[in-house]
C-alpha cells in the first residue's frame, strides 16, 4: 500500500483525537470504571474507523456502502463530547452507537451490499456482534462507576 499525505494527515488526526478524548475522559472522571469506559469508547470507536478505512466492512474498502459505518464514530464522540465524558451522556453514547451499528448492518445485510465478499454476511454480522458488545460493556462499566461514584458521595 502506498500511502499519501492524505493517509498521514488522517492518521494523525485519529491519534489527536485519542490523545485529546483521553485527557479529557481521565479529567472528567473520578471512578475507574467510568474513565475505563470513556478509553474504551475512543479505542472502540477508533478500532471501527480503522478497520472499516483500511479493507472495509462491507465488501471491501473500495465499497460505498462502507461510508454508512463513519456513523458510528460521529454518534458515540458526538454525544460523548456534549456530556464532556461525564455522567450519564457517555453510556447514552455507548448504546447510541450500539444501535447505530446494529442499524447499519440491519441495512446492509437486508440490501445485499458487499454480497461479493467471500464471507458475505458473516463478517459483517460478526464485526457487529462483537463491536456491539464491545459498546455495551463501556456502558455497563459507566453505569457501574456512576453507581460507585453516587455511593461514595452519599457516604460522606
Amino acid at each position: 500500500m502506498n500511502w499519501d499525505i492524505f493517509d498521514f494527515a488522517i492518521a494523525a488526526a485519529m491519534l489527536a483525537v485519542l490523545g485529546i478524548g483521553l485527557a479529557l475522559v481521565f479529567r472528567g472522571s473520578a471512578h475507574w470504571a467510568s474513565r475505563l469506559a470513556g478509553a474504551g469508547l475512543l479505542v472502540v470507536n477508533l478500532l471501527l474507523f480503522w478497520i472499516n478505512g483500511a479493507v472495509g466492512i462491507i465488501g471491501d474498502a473500495g465499497n460505498d456502502a462502507n461510508m454508512l459505518y463513519l456513523a458510528v464514530p460521529l454518534v458515540g464522540l458526538g454525544g460523548a463530547a456534549c456530556q464532556v465524558f461525564r455522567g450519564r451522556g457517555l453510556g447514552v453514547a455507548c448504546l447510541a452507537s450500539a444501535a447505530i451499528l446494529i442499524v447499519v448492518a440491519t441495512i446492509t445485510v437486508l440490501a445485499g451490499w458487499g454480497g461479493e465478499g467471500p464471507a458475505w454476511p458473516w463478517d459483517v454480522i460478526v464485526i457487529t456482534l462483537v463491536f456491539a458488545t464491545l459498546f455495551a460493556i463501556m456502558a455497563g462499566l459507566n453505569r457501574f462507576g456512576l453507581r460507585a461514584q453516587s455511593v461514595s458521595s452519599l457516604a460522606r
